[in-house]
């Protein structure tokens, strides 16, 4: 049997507090009647959250393929450390470039979260159709 050790702030999972919020984030974007009225069919105008959507969509492909370049260019390092005669086809990106593309990333991330912030904000005002609430 395996044995576990589990962390002392969180028995049940082994994370501590701060890499377990992380993952426990839930401050949803829209209001709680705003969801409720989009499964009831009472948003009035759903264009702008397609949009936004369509847009999440080409963040989360971007992220997709930025993942993937950091794992194979983790690989190419370390194929190139192993390599004794340095006769490599390809070379890893050098890590300035890699933090650019991180940054990259990151800053698509912040600005899809304010999207889809300023289209919850915009469906309050605008997006349900008479006595939705």
């Amino acid at each position: 049997m395996r044995k576990t050790h589990a962390h002392p702030e969180h028995p049940d999972t082994g994370l501590s507090s701060r890499r377990r919020s992380l993952f426990e984030h839930r401050d949803n974007a829209f209001a709680e009647h705003i969801e409720r009225a989009a499964y009831l069919g009472q948003l009035s105008n759903t264009g702008p959250l397609v949009e936004c959507l369509n847009r999440a969509v080409r963040v989360a492909r971007g992220l997709d393929m930025l993942f993937t370049l950091a794992r194979n260019n983790a690989v190419e390092q370390h194929e190139d450390e192993q390599a004794d005669d340095g006769n490599r086809a390809l070379c890893p990106l050098s890590p300035a470039t890699m933090d650019v593309l991180f940054d990259l990333g990151q800053t698509a991330a912040e600005l899809l979260a304010r999207d889809i912030g300023v289209v919850a904000a915009w469906t309050e005002e605008n997006g349900l159709v008479e006595d939705g609430r």
